[in-house]
């Protein structure tokens, strides 16, 4: 991936993800194995997910694991 494509998807955040598929916290939540709560403290950058929750997540929404996070802060 080029730097030109991370910048395109640096608008992609886990909330902006979730809303574009029409799901709810608890229904990714539910696809994650995840809590309701744990979806909001991703989205509001309380915790950054895992690797293992990354990748599921990515593979969820079709994007490569590093477009997927762009915009979060580093652990």
């Amino acid at each position: 991936m080029t730097g030109s494509e991370l910048a395109s998807d640096a608008k992609y955040t886990i909330r902006n993800l979730r809303e574009m598929e029409f799901l709810t916290q608890r229904e990714l939540g539910d696809m994650l194995g995840a809590t309701q709560q744990q979806i909001s403290d991703w989205e509001t950058e309380v915790y950054t997910p895992s690797m293992r929750y990354r990748k599921q997540i990515a593979r969820i929404f079709r994007k490569k694991v590093p477009s997927a996070f762009i915009r979060w802060p580093k652990e």
